[in-house]
């Protein structure tokens, strides 16, 4: 069913999340220009409102995710590899800088368990076989390395009651098709 068109200019590459019964988008490239702006949606409505711009810089390829009453974006690329983290609060509608990754990445993939964000894969010069956790309680991240994991970036992720799942995604120099999921 065709809804209302997205607020802000078309777009590529761009991050989001859910939070509650809307979802937020940001940041992304239209055809010359990396973007900052951030946009709700409210299926309910059926609207598309502005609110406060992504406070990290502008950039394409970031994951997203949420955690409760909160929404995370990070990592990307603005003509560098990102690590950053930045926490969005839909009340107050502001952004907050959070812990930063040791290790830069772009085209991330991300999924939530356990209260936890994780991140994983990416690129950086070539995919990356890691996975980052992301603990909002303390801030920190750390390395959770998953057996027989391959290395990738451009995957897909997502959570099911609790669960994380993986997949698809490109490897050192192929195309992945295996799926995961994480308890």
């Amino acid at each position: 069913t065709p809804k209302t068109d997205f607020g802000g200019v078309p777009r590529t590459q761009a991050a989001g999340f859910t939070i509650g019964n809307k979802a937020y988008v940001g940041t992304g490239m239209d055809n010359q220009t990396y973007k900052q702006d951030f946009w709700e949606y409210d299926p309910g409505a059926n609207t598309w409102t502005q609110k406060a711009n992504f406070a990290g810089t502008a950039r394409i390829m970031a994951a997203g995710a949420s955690i409760g009453t909160k929404g995370y974006i990070g990592t990307g690329f603005d003509n560098a590899y990102k690590g950053d983290l930045w926490e969005y609060d839909p009340t107050l509608n502001l952004w907050t800088q959070r812990a930063t990754l040791a290790l830069e990445r772009r085209d991330a993939a991300a999924f939530v368990a356990g209260g936890k964000i994780y991140l994983v894969g990416g690129f950086l010069n070539s995919a990356l076989g890691q996975v980052q956790v992301y603990d909002p309680v303390t801030n920190t991240w750390a390395l959770n390395l998953f057996p027989n994991w391959a290395a990738r970036s451009e995957a897909f992720a997502f959570t099911i009651n609790g669960k994380g799942y993986v997949g698809t995604g490109l490897g050192s120099s192929y195309l992945l098709q295996d799926f995961w999921e994480f308890d």
